[in-house]
């Protein structure tokens, strides 16, 4: 009986400290390396996969880090890498320093935060974003 109890208690507390554990608290990462980001989302069990972006051809400006809630993060950087061949896990990426990252849950953009090198704190970008209804179509 306490063989079962112990089990349950392990499987209680493994559950609890894995959702706990899954969203990263993007405040400290903004205006730091993205190396210290990567370090945390790879001991995250939640993480899924990761892609570049770019705005532009041979123009690294950025990653995208997805999580299995429905969860990720938009992270951009403060100055463009020239090689679209780099992945989320290449050292000269890991060294990128982040400029603005975002946060969304699912296609909900929940808030964002940017640093500027003059600043001591990062700056919270909240969402403005009003919903507009559409017009009706006029049936013809």
């Amino acid at each position: 009986m306490k063989t079962l109890f112990n089990i349950i208690f392990i499987l209680l507390l493994s559950s609890l400290f894995s959702a706990s554990y899954g969203q990263l608290d993007i405040k400290k990462y903004a205006g730091k390396k993205y190396r210290k980001l990567y370090k945390a989302v790879a001991k995250d069990s939640n993480f899924v996969s990761c892609r570049i972006l770019s705005s532009k051809p041979n123009r690294v400006t950025g990653v995208e880090l997805f999580f299995k809630d429905g969860k990720h993060y938009s992270i951009n950087f403060t100055a463009p890498k020239l090689n679209d061949a780099y992945t989320c896990e290449s050292p000269e990426i890991r060294g990128m320093r982040i400029y603005v990252i975002h946060y969304y849950d699912g296609d909900n953009y929940i808030e964002g935060y940017y640093k500027r090198k003059d600043e001591q704190d990062p700056t919270l970008i909240k969402p403005d974003i009003q919903k507009v209804d559409e017009p009706e179509s006029p049936n013809y």
